[in-house]
């Protein structure tokens, strides 16, 4: 009988899909509960505190750059009649996020950003 391969995922990539969820009105000790079981779900080694509070800290910001929307400094304009990822330029603010948290990795911050984009905007 073949075992399922879990797919594999970072632990800061379980913990931003958690917090992508949470807003100014929830309880962050529900986020927190969700994360402690999904990082031991997944193997990922203990819980971090710090970690989370500092990924929470770069979901913040995108989210409140994006709930910004054509004030936003990273908002390139519309195109078309309807919302579109092309309307944040996604690469600048990864980058600028990068260079405002190098102890997030690179490749973490650009995977989020068009999925908050997504989550904040589009939907």
């Amino acid at each position: 009988m073949a075992t399922k391969k879990r797919p594999t995922k970072t632990a800061e990539t379980v913990i931003l899909e958690v917090l992508a969820y949470e807003f100014g009105f929830h309880d962050p000790a529900e986020a927190e509960g969700k994360i402690r079981r999904r990082i031991r779900y997944h193997g990922l080694g203990p819980y971090q505190q710090a970690r989370v509070d500092l990924l929470r800290r770069v979901k913040d910001e995108i989210q409140g750059e994006i709930h910004r929307r054509e004030r936003s400094r990273y908002f390139v304009g519309r195109h078309g009649e309807y919302a579109a990822m092309e309307d944040f330029d996604t690469e600048r603010l990864t980058q600028n996020l990068s260079a405002s948290y190098p102890d997030v990795p690179r490749e973490e911050i650009a995977a989020f950003v068009p999925a908050a984009i997504y989550l904040y905007y589009l939907r």
